[in-house]
């Protein structure tokens, strides 16, 4: 009867060990998708030592974004998969909108209330990115303007998540 024991007690050993190594297996691909490589991480705070309420979101495969907070302002930070910073942003309020870039908010979007304003800078230079909304609609629209009160772009975003370019 002792053999037949220690059989199953091998049995039983093998089926945790295939549990364990599958469950560890599958907690890995989890995290990775997860969270971002320690290349990125490592990067992001060395260039943001004091960030506080860091939350990463993996966007099309091919970036990853980060949201956090430092000095009381909020931030945001895109980074490509191979660790380079492409967009840093800061959450800023109206009065610290160049006049010329709110000119052209107004006169672009004159009944749209602003939700969010950031300013980014980005591979072209400096720019404002508005964040608003129609009080008669769910719809989102999304207005990026240069330093210089250029319109770049200006977007719809449905109720349904899909954009479309105005």
């Amino acid at each position: 009867m002792l053999p037949h024991s220690i059989k199953m007690l091998k049995k039983t050993n093998i089926v945790f060990l295939l549990v364990f190594i599958c469950s560890t297996i599958f907690s890995c691909e989890i995290d990775s998708i997860k969270m971002p490589s320690e290349k990125i991480i490592g990067k992001f705070h060395k260039q943001f030592p004091s960030a506080e309420n860091i939350d990463w979101v993996k966007e099309n495969n091919s970036l990853w974004q980060t949201t956090f907070k430092m000095k009381e302002k909020s931030y945001s930070v895109i980074f490509s998969l191979d660790a380079k910073c492409l967009e840093t942003g800061i959450a800023v309020k109206e009065k610290e909108v160049p006049q010329n870039v709110m000119a052209s908010y107004k006169k672009e979007c004159p009944r749209m209330l602003v939700m969010a304003i950031y300013k980014e800078q980005v591979n072209s230079g400096l720019v404002f990115r508005f964040q608003l909304f129609a009080n008669k609609s769910t719809d989102e629209v999304e207005l990026v303007i240069d330093n210089n009160g250029n319109l770049i772009s200006k977007k719809t975003i449905h109720q349904d998540q899909e954009e479309s370019f105005i």
